[in-house]
């Protein structure tokens, strides 16, 4: 099943444990396995990473581009169908505070989420699932009430079988 990486998937292996300079393997697999279509993401993350109108100018919202128009998808009409669906399913769930609610559906998590329940992807976040929150409203918790699967990333690069080997 294709994978669907949400924005702290790049964010966070750019910032942390897999930089540019140290772990190009990594990048280098998220372009192959994205021109393979097996790893894709949604116009609303790559958004998120180099803002709307590409302000950010960091290596990673410069670096964003290397994967290419066809990695990043823009909503198709299914899409749109699950998006009626979860945001009834937010409205509906008397658990969430208001502002989370509509802090929610302003963001990629939304679309995320509902790209994937369309498209029978499985989602890919470093975000955790907090249940019993009433001010914010989580991918895995979503994921969860749609049953659609949601894993870390190591999680993805172990079902993959990556190994990123020094070389000498």
């Amino acid at each position: 099943m294709p994978y669907l990486l949400d924005s702290n998937v790049f964010i966070e292996a750019h910032r942390s444990y897999y930089g540019f300079d140290f772990c190009p393997g990594f990048w280098e697999w998220l372009i192959k396995q994205g021109e393979a279509g097996t790893i894709l993401s949604i116009k609303a993350v790559k958004d998120e990473i180099q803002g709307k109108d590409k302000e950010r100018k960091d290596k990673l919202s410069s670096w964003i581009d290397n994967l290419g128009e066809d990695f990043f998808q823009e909503p198709n009409p299914e899409t749109v169908n699950a998006m009626k669906e979860v945001a009834n399913w937010a409205y509906g769930n008397s658990q969430y505070k208001e502002s989370a609610i509509q802090k929610f559906l302003g963001c990629a998590d939304y679309e995320l989420i509902s790209y994937a329940r369309a498209n029978k992807l499985t989602v890919v976040t470093l975000e955790q699932s907090a249940p019993e929150s009433k001010t914010q409203i989580r991918i895995p918790d979503v994921c969860h009430a749609f049953k659609i699967e949601c894993i870390l990333p190591f999680e993805m690069l172990r079902r993959e079988k990556i190994n990123l080997i020094l070389k000498d």
